[in-house]
């Protein structure tokens, strides 16, 4: 006999899962006008080395589409001064005062002053859920030349760490 997994309810589980702490990440893409495109994520994980891969989770929308048609994406992982970035690409709204803080290269959008960015290539996409989970092959990468303090996620709110450690 088949066993069904209990249900778990949404607000329990958010409430539990906002106890493990994240780091804050933008994934961007380019907009058919040539515009760059954020969203704020912290469903970023490193799955290989070699060779180097990442994954993010997405919803259905916008960013997701871009992806699809593109076969490309952008991830920076933001530093503590760019709090005010992460609240504009987190709202569905988005101020366009913000798209000035990309470079663009390759076609692929970065932000600028970020502990570190990433240009992928989607290597295999898997859809679990209401998610779609998608792993990327890095074909460029950069950290910051300076130490910087990370953006954190924890219990529902942003915090920040020392750019050194304690």
């Amino acid at each position: 006999m088949t066993e069904v997994a209990p249900v778990v309810d949404s607000l329990d589980f958010r409430q539990a899962i906002s106890k493990f702490t994240t780091g804050i990440a933008l994934v961007s893409n380019m907009l058919p006008n040539g515009k760059p495109y954020g969203m704020t994520i912290n469903s970023l994980t490193s799955i290989s080395l070699d060779p180097a891969t990442l994954l993010i989770s997405l919803k259905s929308g916008t960013m997701l589409d871009l992806i699809d048609d593109t076969g490309v994406f952008g991830v920076s992982i933001l530093s503590a001064n760019q709090q005010n970035i992460s609240s504009n690409f987190a709202r569905k709204e988005k101020d366009e005062k913000y798209d000035q803080n990309f470079l663009i290269r390759n076609d692929v959008p970065t932000l600028k002053d970020c502990l570190a960015w990433f240009e992928c290539t989607v290597d295999k996409k898997i859809i679990q859920d209401d998610h779609t989970l998608i792993l990327g092959k890095v074909s460029l990468c950069k950290k910051a030349e300076t130490e910087l303090a990370p953006l954190i996620f924890f219990s529902s709110s942003y915090h920040f760490l020392p750019a050194t450690p304690m």
